[in-house]
């Protein structure tokens, strides 16, 4: 729970972006950043998503802009999909690639998590 993995500190944005991204396994742990990659005219976004979150309500989804104003959830896969890419993910997490079209001539992805 995050209770658990935070001490018991308060829930802020920061908190809860290192909870369920990057697989840092406490609050003052280091964790790894997500890679943003272009190939093909494909955007993707990959990252050490948890999976072991026990809230009902744990989500962490991709979103894309082509102006950084609006955001809207990624229309395949919001969740991302399993990564080829298995090395050093820590228990509790999943790599996963969160991909978007990049035919605009600005694409711009982020993640959202919420708890």
């Amino acid at each position: 729970s995050f209770s658990s993995w935070s001490g018991g500190q308060t829930l802020t944005p920061d908190l809860l972006g290192k909870y369920a991204i990057g697989g840092a396994s406490g609050p003052s742990a280091s964790s790894v950043r997500p890679v943003l990659s272009s190939t093909g005219g494909v955007l993707t976004l990959s990252a050490l998503v948890r999976t072991n979150s026990d809230a009902i309500s744990f989500a962490v989804i991709g979103e894309y802009s082509t102006n950084l104003a609006s955001w809207s959830p990624l229309t395949n896969n919001p969740a991302g999909t399993p990564s080829a890419n298995t090395n050093s993910v820590p228990e509790g997490f999943q790599r996963r690639d969160f991909t978007v079209p990049s035919g605009a001539p600005k694409m711009f992805l982020r993640l959202k998590s919420s708890l």
